[in-house]
């Protein structure tokens, strides 16, 4: 079992770079692809928090939509938020990647937990930006 588990681990390790679903090979240069990005985030509504260019690095904030979590935030006393981290990082060959990482988290309105951080899953909506951020400013891994 243990060979197995080792061999497993070594290919692994020697196969060619995965590009994981919350990912998509940019087509152009990455300052664009970053410029790219921060049109998108503005365009959907998000609130950007940090940005960094020379990192290539974005974070950004908006409420999720649907009237289930406007109902959910006013029957358990919090406010629900997404949050985007986008980041744009080379590859080995040279080529780069631009990375989307959706969150999700309720900040608490009332009683001694007041102000504070609950940590959550996104919103459909910001699985839905996410996708349309790889989509509008990356390219699929297969087509470069």
């Amino acid at each position: 079992m243990t060979r197995w588990l080792v061999a497993g681990m070594f290919g692994m390790a020697c196969a060619p770079a995965h590009v994981p679903p919350d990912t998509a090979i940019t087509p152009s240069e990455p300052d664009s692809t970053f410029g790219c990005a921060m049109r998108e985030v503005n365009e959907l509504g998000y609130t950007v928090r940090d940005a960094d260019r020379a990192a290539w690095f974005i974070r950004a904030e908006g409420p999720p939509g649907g009237l289930g979590t406007v109902i959910n935030d006013l029957l358990l006393g919090v406010d629900s938020h997404d949050e985007l981290t986008l980041t744009v990082y080379p590859l080995e060959d040279g080529r780069h990647v631009l990375r989307v990482v959706t969150h999700g988290y309720q900040v608490t309105r009332h009683g001694e937990e007041a102000g504070g951080r609950i940590d959550g899953a996104p919103s459909k909506q910001a699985l839905r930006a996410a996708r349309q951020i790889l989509e509008r400013c990356g390219a699929p891994p297969d087509s470069t």
